[in-house]
């Protein structure tokens, strides 16, 4: 054991008293470790210490990013802060990721800034130039959840059909408050109609027509959103396999998709849960709606 004994030694004294430590510290157990291998610090603590890069004292220094890439077996990064270290993107680069998350990004300075105007003060980004100083081949090869919170920004270019042909294995989807036309509606039900989760929350889409071409989802999120007309939000009944389904409102407490949901006078088979909060709709309306949806099994009805 003396090989695995002398590099778990090393770890320890390259990091005892750094907040490093603090985190895996625990994990660094030479038990775990056969003969003459790598000290490999387990998934569930790279996790943990990916998260706390969010709130990290110092920034790493070069070293330090070369041999945690080289020990963290990582899956999940959530960035969350506010100016978070470019020189840290390397460190999320080098772990073979199956879920990202992030946040803030008009909160960092190092964003490409393609040459584009302002619009309605939103920053633009390119996302998918983004997506690569997080992501690996690997990492684009096998991620299954991507949530991005678009406040401030919004992208540049035909992203949606390149990060479809990238993401392959993509099933869950959550684009809170990026900005999407129909065009971009209608080009993500076509290209990424194996999801089977979707929040388009605020993302002032009027209308989901499209999304039929999404067959297999189960979740859809489509909260903050205003639509006129029962035509705007019919299509949704066509998801036999939809199991969750938010068109809850904002606090203005003004909006009438529970009144176009329930003109629509269709069932969704599999429902299990809705959430109609905040919105403008009659106890009559709500009282038919689960007459109709008697798989039901949790409403959201507050305001």
């Amino acid at each position: 054991m003396r090989a695995s004994l002398n590099h778990t030694r090393i770890f320890k004294q390259n990091y005892k008293g750094n907040w490093i430590y603090d985190v895996v510290g625990d994990s660094v157990s030479v038990s775990r470790h056969p003969l003459n291998s790598d000290l490999k610090i387990p998934k569930n603590a790279s996790n943990q210490l990916l998260d706390h890069l969010n709130n990290a004292p110092n920034e790493l220094s070069p070293a330090a990013i070369e041999d945690l890439s080289n020990k963290l077996h990582a899956t999940e990064f959530s960035l969350a802060q506010e100016k978070f270290p470019e020189a840290h993107c390397r460190l999320i680069h080098s772990q073979n990721l199956t879920k990202l998350k992030l946040s803030r990004l008009h909160l960092l300075r190092y964003l490409e800034k393609p040459d584009a105007p302002l619009d309605r003060n939103r920053f633009p980004v390119d996302i998918v130039t983004l997506l690569t100083k997080f992501l690996n081949p690997t990492s684009f090869e096998n991620l299954v959840h991507l949530e991005i919170d678009g406040g401030g920004l919004y992208f540049t270019g035909d992203w949606i059909p390149e990060i479809a042909q990238r993401l392959p294995m993509l099933q869950s989807l959550v684009i809170y408050n990026v900005p999407l036309d129909s065009t971009n509606f209608t080009s993500l039900c076509n290209m990424l109609s194996h999801l089977t989760y979707l929040d388009i929350s605020a993302t002032e889409i009027t209308n989901l027509t499209g999304i039929s071409k999404i067959a297999n989802l189960e979740t859809l999120v489509a909260s903050d959103l205003e639509f006129q007309s029962a035509e705007d939000i019919e299509e949704v009944f066509e998801l036999k396999n939809l199991r969750v389904l938010d068109i809850s409102g904002t606090n203005l407490n003004s909006i009438k998709n529970v009144e176009h949901f329930w003109k629509c006078q269709k069932v969704l088979p599999k429902l299990e849960e809705v959430e109609l909060s905040l919105n403008w709709g009659s106890p009559e309306m709500v009282r038919d709606i689960l007459i109709r949806h008697p798989t039901l099994k949790s409403v959201g009805l507050i305001g």
